[in-house]
């Protein structure tokens, strides 16, 4: 009975294609380095280049692409020695299989280096999305806290800015409302904020600046005329009245007593 292989276990075969192509490559470079040991250079530094080229593309655990090159710069190396020794150039060029491991190594640490800093990039991006979704959900969570007591609030004050006759209580009830109201316009922006993926879609506009400031000045006029007058109402509480003065300079006057005179010399 034929065996099947399941698609998981050929999809993993199609995507070793490039390891399996370069191991025949390997291979045959070290065929070629011991058949013309005059011209080693070609076949030992594309064996070397095609890893590189490889490392870069796969991005191989850094424990497996040391074992690789240092099983690569073995074999090289066996196989310059073995070219040497029946050709009789020499062992002088097995020098450069340690510059192309030192090359190889230092690929391997850089590698790691940038695997490392995209770990910690991805992690404080995450954090980043929590935090956000955090401050979102507690700008949802207050608008909708303040939604309720503000329109309870708002309700009260606009009754009893219709039951009241006085001019400036009128005006003062007025204030209330409109402060009021602002805040639940506030809420209703948080609350929009929160909502919207991306919080930029606000556009700053120009604003009347001369406007602006005579509406501050007419809504907390009352507040500053209200704290000025308990201000002047502590302070003449606690002054005192002329009468009162007198009385105590005098009770003062009466407890002193005068100084005693210096004692006189009998003329003897």
């Amino acid at each position: 009975m034929r065996a099947t292989s399941s698609p998981a276990r050929q999809a993993d075969l199609l995507s070793r294609w490039p390891e399996r192509g370069w191991a025949a490559l390997w291979a045959a470079c070290l065929a070629g380095i011991l058949a013309f040991p005059g011209w080693q250079d070609v076949p030992f530094y594309l064996i070397w280049i095609s890893l590189a080229v490889l490392y870069g593309f796969r991005d191989w655990p850094a424990q497996h692409a040391i074992c690789l090159s240092a099983g690569v710069a073995g074999s090289t190396a066996a196989a310059i020695g073995l070219a040497a020794g029946r050709s009789g150039l020499g062992y002088a060029s097995l020098g450069k299989v340690a510059l192309m491991a030192a090359m190889f190594s230092a690929m391997i640490w850089h590698t790691e280096r940038r695997r490392s800093a995209d770990a910690d990039r991805c992690r404080v991006s995450a954090e980043n999305e929590r935090l956000l979704a955090a401050q979102r959900r507690f700008l949802q969570d207050a608008s909708h806290q303040l939604r309720a007591p503000l329109a309870i609030a708002l309700g009260h004050a606009e009754l009893l800015a219709s039951a009241l006759s006085e001019p400036q209580q009128r005006r003062d009830i007025h204030v209330v409302v409109g402060e009021l109201d602002r805040l639940r316009k506030l809420s209703e922006r948080l609350l929009l904020i929160a909502a919207s993926e991306n919080p930029e879609f606000l556009r700053p506009e120009p604003v009347a600046l001369e406007r602006l400031i005579m509406e501050l000045l007419r809504r907390w006029r009352p507040t500053a005329s209200a704290s000025s007058s308990r201000c002047a109402a502590v302070t003449s509480r606690r002054s005192w009245s002329p009468p009162r003065r007198a009385a105590f300079a005098s009770s003062t006057r009466a407890t002193r007593r005068p100084p005693s005179s210096p004692p006189t010399r009998s003329r003897g």
